[in-house]
């Protein structure tokens, strides 16, 4: 453990309406050791204080009364901040208790013709009701005078766009699997989970069948966690056992193609002059090696030796944002935690989990290495997909999405490979640099980590509305 951060406060009881408790404590676990496919990991325990409970199941209301599901998953926000929104748990598999937490926010432009967003963020341990407060949500936390509270954010793509935001996989933010045997470790069972809980999401708002369906999400979760779920779409579209409309993907620097990509991995580091070209060779050999050792089934690969591998520690504190190297507050969890927030987007007494169970880390050593290119190449050739990243991010950075891109063997291939770049300009200054082949939309953005919507807020719902109603960057 490099660190132990502590933070306590009691001039927050007024505002949280938390069970008796005088003093709220935040606990920061920093281990550099235990990074899973994201930043320099910020283990982070926020301690419920209750005693477990169920969270409240939408399902049986939505089975027999979607109306009376609708209405009570309603979030009312007594401050009156919150624009109009959905949340709650829906049971995706009842033999084990798979209850996965959503929050839906109607776009507030009311354009009868948007199209759905859905979205997953990060990495195994990175809640998207985060992205929510600290992405491309519509509410930032604010302190004042040690009281925590939230204020509009009026840049989120919720301004134009209805946006779901699911908390996935199950041990992450508020989703869990009640027995403690749900959890999946292969790409086909959470495809199948996601896809439970969109068929059920639509019988609550079935008017969005109407509407186009963009998928979206980041890193790990777009690689390893949504395009599965979106070929598995695609193959009942195909059967035509499925009536959603599946119209594109938008994912920020997928990690779909794993030991290729960690090859790359301190090639934007070592031209930043954060490695020697030593340190970078040694640790493709070091990859090429544990993939060789994947090969056989019977390998001894433990989970600590895999991520020490993968994710080299280089002394950043945080790889989100090279320049910023800032991760959410602390203020956020507290804020997520209490009594008082949670009761407004019904979430109950369900604890709130920013880390993922290191006891249950060791059974998805496999899955983390599982390649889901195959999949990603049948999306690109059948949808429109826009892939795009920061230039500011270290973890998922662009020659590591580039080498997946080159190796990805979609129809577009050859002549994404003999393209050049082009410049996207906003208001005359410099945003980003793309390139358009066919379908497909790749996209650098300027001034940049993996937050996009947090660094470059406008121009990252500009490129995703130019991708929706374009195709790409319009020049």
């Amino acid at each position: 453990m490099d660190e132990l951060i502590s933070y306590k406060s009691h001039s927050m009881k007024d505002y949280f309406d938390i069970q008796g408790l005088q003093v709220l404590t935040f606990v920061i676990f920093r281990k550099s050791k235990m990074k899973l496919f994201g930043f320099l990991s910020l283990l982070l325990t926020v301690q419920a204080y209750q005693t477990y409970q169920t969270a409240f199941d939408l399902t049986p209301y939505i089975r027999t009364n979607p109306r009376q599901a609708r209405k009570l998953s309603q979030v009312k926000d007594p401050l009156g901040i919150i624009p109009q929104s959905y949340a709650g748990f829906i049971n995706v598999d009842e033999q084990v208790g798979n209850k996965i937490f959503f929050w839906f926010f109607k776009d507030v432009s009311g354009e009868p013709r948007a199209p759905l967003l859905i979205y997953v963020n990060w990495l195994p341990w990175y809640s998207s009701v985060v992205g929510v407060l600290y992405g491309s949500g519509p509410i930032r936390v604010t302190v004042n005078n040690e009281t925590i509270g939230y204020e509009r954010w009026t840049k989120s793509w919720v301004e134009k766009y209805p946006v779901l935001y699911i908390d996935y996989p199950y041990g992450i933010g508020f989703s869990y699997t009640e027995s403690g045997e749900g959890y999946r470790a292969s790409q086909e069972g959470n495809a199948r989970d996601l896809l439970e809980f969109l068929n059920q999401f639509y019988t609550m708002f079935p008017k969005y069948l109407r509407r186009d369906l963009y998928i979206g999400g980041e890193n790990y979760a777009a690689g390893k966690l949504l395009t599965p779920l979106a070929y598995l779409l695609h193959q009942n579209i195909q059967n035509k056992t499925s009536r959603i409309r599946l119209a594109g993907l938008f994912f920020s620097a997928p990690f779909y193609e794993p030991l290729l990509q960690a090859q790359y991995f301190l090639d934007l580091h070592y031209s930043l002059g954060l490695v020697s070209n030593c340190q970078k060779f040694e640790m493709a050999e070091n990859v090429t090696h544990l993939e060789k050792r994947f090969q056989n089934p019977f390998n001894d690969v433990t989970i600590s030796e895999l991520i020490s591998t993968i994710l080299p520690y280089v002394g950043l504190n945080d790889d989100s944002n090279y320049h910023t190297q800032q991760g959410p507050p602390p203020q956020l969890y507290l804020l997520i935690n209490s009594d008082h927030f949670k009761k407004i987007i019904n979430a109950g007494h369900a604890d709130f989990r920013n880390n993922f169970d290191p006891e249950i880390l060791p059974r998805f050593t496999r899955e983390i290495v599982t390649s889901a290119t195959g999949k990603m190449a049948t999306l690109m050739d059948n949808y429109k997909v826009l892939i795009y990243n920061g230039d500011y991010a270290l973890l998922t950075t662009t020659p590591m999405v580039e080498a997946a891109l080159a190796n990805t063997p979609w129809k577009g291939k050859k002549e994404y490979l003999s393209s050049e770049r082009k410049i996207w300009s906003v208001n005359s200054e410099l945003a980003g640099y793309y390139t358009q082949v066919g379908r497909f939309c790749r996209v650098i953005v300027r001034k940049s980590g993996y937050e996009v919507a947090l660094d470059q807020p406008e121009n990252s719902l500009l490129m995703l509305d130019q991708f929706i109603t374009n195709g790409c960057i319009r020049p």
